[in-house]
């Protein structure tokens, strides 16, 4: 109780959206182990609001975070601010027989190349992160193990559907249609992810997987971007280097548009303030989300009260319709409803999601019990499982 009310209070804290259904006010303690938390609205699969990676517990009353406490696999013991921590093996450790090594330590290597280097001579043994160049050249060279979590992590082009000229359904269609997916894979994530089909959340519960994959198609873009007066287009497009295969995908994308008659400039921002910027206020730009259950990032990218609505959507029969959803207590008439929400988006919404981007992480061969994730880095971080040989 102590954790959610002290996330509602915060105006930074990053799990915010995630108590955004509960109504904090009437939620009260029933015994020493259940709380009853009333919802603003219904919600009949409650359980994906929890698992928000910012959503961490903390004891009640906690404000002093300098000796963290907690119930995991290894004990904090050494922190330096940008610079790296030291975790002990946890002797009272609830699974037994875990961790299997005795300390963890984390460096912090901002350098891409730097980090690459530190793991080839043996000074780490992981590495996350690794660009896809990295990934190409190390798998062919084998002197490392390269990890690829393939998953629904996204760096999709958003389109704002109120400002112009993406206010117009068919131009937003027209530039879903000049995208080359599969050129998109292999020029800017050098073939290691998926290709996409305008939908977020590909192998999670909900996904849409039966609606028709779309295709490049170059002559329908130039019909309907001249349906909409816009035979001749002049866009800018903002990107960075903020995320790996971002300016990439922007880049290539711009190539792919001249087929079309569309002039797309790309802005190359500062990776630094890329989202403090212009970011929620461009028209044309480019964004990332990690893997996310598809309720929850549809109530945090796409309805009225979203914090974070890139497309700038604002359909309050959408908003119905997913409310409808999310309260459906059938499994089959709650799949039926979702697909038709995803229906809506994949016809008229303004997300371009080209692909899907993989973890790329790198390990030392003596490295064993990490595995390829495609929720987080380096086997969704799962020391506990690690060992040495």
């Amino acid at each position: 109780m102590y954790t959610l009310r002290r996330i509602a209070a915060s105006k930074t804290n990053g799990a915010l959206p995630a108590v955004q259904p509960f109504d904090l006010k009437a939620m009260r303690k029933v015994n020493p182990h259940e709380l009853e938390l009333p919802l603003h609205y219904p919600i009949a699969d409650l359980a994906p609001s929890f698992v928000f990676y910012p959503l961490v517990i903390v004891q009640d009353g906690a404000k002093n975070f300098k000796q963290p406490v907690g119930t995991g696999a290894f004990m904090a013991d050494k922190f330096k601010p940008g610079q790296g921590s030291l975790f002990k093996r946890n002797p009272h450790y609830w699974m037994h027989g875990l961790p299997y090594v005795d300390e963890v330590e984390i460096q912090s290597i901002p350098d891409p190349q730097a980090r690459l280097d530190a793991l080839v001579s043996g000074q780490v043994d992981a590495v996350e992160q690794l660009s896809y160049a990295q990934a190409k050249q190390h798998l062919a060279q084998k002197d490392i193990r390269v990890l690829v979590g393939n998953g629904p992590q996204i760096v999709p082009i958003t389109m704002s559907a109120d400002l112009k000229p993406f206010d117009d359904v068919r131009v937003r269609q027209a530039f879903r249609l000049i995208a080359d997916r599969p050129a998109l894979i292999k020029g800017a994530q050098f073939g290691f992810g998926q290709i996409g089909n305008d939908l977020a959340g590909k192998g999670l519960k909900w996904y849409a997987s039966d609606i028709p994959q779309r295709h490049q198609d170059i002559d329908k873009a130039k019909f309907l971007l001249k349906q909409a007066g816009h035979e001749k287009l002049n866009v800018t497009l903002y990107s960075s280097t903020a995320i790996a295969g971002m300016l990439e995908s922007a880049t290539i994308f711009a190539q792919q548009a001249k087929k079309a008659g569309v002039n797309v400039q790309v802005n190359n921002g500062p990776p630094d303030t890329y989202f403090a910027s212009k970011y929620l206020k461009w028209a044309f730009g480019q964004t990332n989300w990690p893997a996310i259950p598809i309720p929850n990032w549809i109530n945090e990218s796409l309805t009225q009260k979203a914090f974070y609505n890139e497309t700038h959507w604002h359909e309050p029969s959408f908003d119905k319709l997913v409310l409808k959803a999310q309260g459906e207590q059938g499994e089959a008439k709650a799949k039926e409803l979702w697909h038709e929400v995803q229906k809506t988006l994949w016809d008229k919404g303004g997300y371009l999601i080209w692909g899907f981007t993989p973890f790329l992480d790198g390990v030392s061969k003596k490295l064993n019990g990490v595995q390829p994730s495609g929720f987080f880095a380096l086997g969704n971080f799962d020391f506990q499982h690690f060992w040495l040989s």
